[in-house]
């Protein structure tokens, strides 16, 4: 089954300018992968940043966790407000899944997003 947490329940942050190390030019309302990570959860997708790319740091139920595009390969839509089904992110707007190893998107062919894993 799967389950949907919150940003707020992933992250015990208090606002984003409370957030130290931006680097100039980067998303201020997403913290570094690194730290996202210090908070993060099994199980839970968070929205984060490598250097100034927005991703969305996603922890599959294991630990082991992965930074992938935050762009849904169907619309260009946030993947981080998605959630995880085993391995898969699943956006909650339209149900596209995606591999968060591979980046690929198991039911449509050639569609996919650049994945990285963290953890």
């Amino acid at each position: 089954m799967a389950t949907k947490r919150s940003l707020a329940a992933a992250l015990d942050l208090a606002e984003p300018a409370a957030i130290e190390g931006l680097a100039p030019g980067a998303p201020v309302d997403r913290p570094t992968v690194r730290q996202a990570l210090r908070r993060a959860r099994p199980g839970c997708v968070v929205p984060a940043r490598l250097g100034r790319r927005p991703v969305a740091l996603v922890v599959l139920p294991d630990g082991s966790a992965y930074a992938v595009d935050d762009r849904c390969p169907h619309d260009g839509g946030p993947l981080s407000s998605g959630f995880v089904d085993g391995g898969a992110l699943v956006c909650d707007r339209h149900g596209w899944e995606v591999d968060v190893c591979t980046g690929r998107c198991p039911l449509r062919p050639g569609a996919g997003v650049a994945s990285r894993r963290v953890r």
